[in-house]
């Protein structure tokens, strides 16, 4: 019965796709010529997830709350807003999403997700120019960091400035402000709603139009709405944060360039004596263009970081990955990614609290193939594998994600 009943929600969904999809057709030949302006549109996706709860392989249903199942077919429909607009020597921008989220099997987690983003690249004179934003993001927690196997959706808030003022020919003064607001609709796990704000001022001296060496400072506070507080043990994620970096970045060749900095982060917890942090950071990216077709990027790092929905449970991570691009025609698109981690959580998380001690190895691999037949047209084919192996059997798991999805966005630029 419930084959049949997936096979019947999967049918009805693929019917309001086609219904889309001819109507996406009929419209594609009357997008106006882009400009300035404001466009419009929608998109389905289709999404398969074969271990959607990120269970170990030993695992069995009896983790998760009745009526959950760890396969999932998940369909989004889209509102899609994308505007642009130069007024003298300013940009403005703005980028909306609003999705709705069905599962077949785990209808419990429905939900209605969406992305906003608002910028305005300001520009006094070429000598002094910078941008102010803000974003938002409503969406599902994901199940590879947060246990509750609930529908947890994770609202962010953020706002950001920066500034650049260029000295003579060489030297340029750079700062910025953030402040970030999230908040989960879980009571579970209210305490991991936090609110942070940051700066950094640095300057860079130019060696050419490209290239550049510099240094930076940057401090931030973090303040969440409760302790957290694993079986006896109670900790308090309160902290700052002060980085000091040296920044670069160089042509290597006509088609080669490196970006990377490199510095020294210390982390002091508020009301805590255990758990602080010092230590090196950094992160390297060297972009390559190898053919006129073909780009491949190549990335790695050290930093202090923790997973989007758990934000006290930091961890040390170690990455590498390479992303090729090949583009054959201005209408397709092939990209790759793989990307390989290890974290040591901090003796004070949560996680390093629970199970004494936790060490995870993270590998992920991806698949893009995205055709646009048309201007209003766009479809994307991918594929994702994620595994993680931990020193924690529990936290283990292996996932395979295939989705398919179409988009069609009247230009009225």
């Amino acid at each position: 019965m419930t084959a049949l009943n997936d096979t019947g929600a999967l049918l009805r969904r693929a019917l309001v796709t086609m219904v889309l999809f001819a109507a996406a057709m009929s419209l594609a030949r009357a997008a106006p010529a882009e400009g300035n302006g404001f466009a419009a549109g929608v998109a389905a996706q289709y999404t398969y997830d074969n271990n959607l709860f990120r269970l170990p392989n030993f695992a069995d249903a009896t983790l998760l709350r009745p009526g959950s199942s760890r396969q999932d077919h998940i369909t989004t429909y889209s509102v899609i807003g994308d505007g642009e607009w130069t007024l003298g020597r300013q940009l403005l921008s703005l980028d909306l999403r609003f999705g709705n989220n069905r599962f077949v099997r785990n209808t419990d987690l429905n939900n209605n997700s969406a992305s906003a983003r608002a910028v305005w690249d300001w520009t006094v004179t070429p000598f002094l120019l910078g941008d102010v934003g803000a974003e938002f993001t409503r969406a599902l927690a994901s199940f590879a960091n947060e246990r509750q196997f609930g529908r947890d959706l994770v609202q962010s808030t953020h706002y950001f400035g920066n500034f650049g003022v260029r000295f003579a020919n060489h030297l340029k003064f750079v700062g910025g402000v953030r402040y970030t607001r999230l908040t989960h609709s879980l009571d579970a796990v209210n305490e991991q709603n936090f609110r942070t704000k940051s700066g950094n001022a640095g300057i860079q001296f130019y060696t050419s139009e490209a290239d550049y060496v510099g240094v930076d400072y940057r401090y931030s506070n973090s303040r969440f709405a409760a302790p957290t507080i694993v079986g006896d043990v109670f900790f308090d994620p309160d902290s700052n944060d002060s980085t000091s970096s040296i920044v670069l970045r160089h042509a290597l060749g006509g088609k080669t360039s490196l970006d990377a900095a490199f510095g020294y982060l210390k982390r002091h917890y508020l009301r805590e004596d255990r758990g602080s942090f010092s230590g090196q950071v950094w992160h390297a990216t060297v972009a390559w263009q190898a053919t006129a077709i073909t780009r491949v990027d190549l990335s790695a790092s050290r930093g202090l970081t923790a997973a989007l929905e758990v934000q006290s449970d930091y961890f040390v991570s170690k990455s590498f990955s390479i992303s090729p691009v090949w583009t054959p025609t201005p209408r397709i698109s092939l990209a790759l990614s793989a990307n390989w981690s290890t974290q040591d959580y901090l003796g004070a998380s949560p996680s390093a609290i629970e199970f004494a001690s936790r060490k995870d190895r993270v590998a992920s691999q991806q698949a893009n193939l995205q055709y646009q037949p048309r201007d209003p047209l766009t479809f994307v084919l991918s594929f994702k594998h994620e595994y993680r192996d931990s020193n924690v059997p529990i936290i283990s798991y292996n996932d395979k994600l295939i989705a398919a999805s179409v988009q069609f966005l009247v230009n009225g630029r």
